[in-house]
């Protein structure tokens, strides 16, 4: 009886054995593999809805300054985009000058989500004023023509990202764009 009881004893003392803490480890590396891939899903589908926010806002902007015969602009920086309206002066002391569109809930200041990097490619360097200061200034004209720009809005850690374009003819796309990641980089 002794005997059975000792074996009984070194039975419930032995511990884990290899093959059950591989099982375990191999179950925590599947739940973390979902929680990663759930968090770039998230970010992936942040930029996506705001390359296709930013696509409408200029498809309308551009529409807008057809139907109002008005010079509209966008203001675009690293952390976020405004719209601008074209005031004409009287010709005598008022001068053109261009003010920010910050009463219509449409056409407001936005900023970027912290997992949208954005970058911008103007061909034209009359875009860049010295009154805007390190923001693009991009054109959208009563005749229906526009600044021939683009834009990427990405993610800084995958391959997630979406291409702008817009031609002077007032063509407007947007493309999903793959782009190294920034470890490949």
């Amino acid at each position: 009886m002794a005997l059975m009881n000792r074996a009984r004893a070194k039975a419930i003392n032995r511990g884990f054995t290899l093959i059950e803490l591989m099982v375990v480890l191999f179950i925590i590396g599947i739940i973390f593999s979902f929680a990663m891939l759930s968090v770039n899903t998230s970010s992936s589908k942040v930029i996506r809805e705001e390359a296709q926010r930013l696509t409408s806002l200029i498809k309308l902007i551009s529409e807008e300054a057809i139907f109002k015969s008005r010079e509209y602009a966008l203001q675009v920086s690293e952390t976020g985009y405004e719209f601008s309206v074209l005031e004409p002066g009287d010709g005598k002391e008022k001068k053109d000058q261009w003010l920010t569109i910050g009463d219509d809930a449409t056409f407001r200041k936005r900023e970027f989500n912290d997992a949208v990097v954005f970058e911008s490619r103007i061909e034209e360097e009359a875009f860049f004023n010295a009154d805007s200061g390190d923001k693009a200034r991009l054109y959208f004209l009563s005749s229906g023509e526009m600044s021939p720009f683009e834009l990427v809005l990405r993610n800084e850690q995958s391959t997630a990202g979406y291409r702008i374009t817009g031609q002077a003819t007032g063509k407007l796309e947007m493309t999903e764009l793959y782009t190294e990641s920034a470890e490949s980089r």
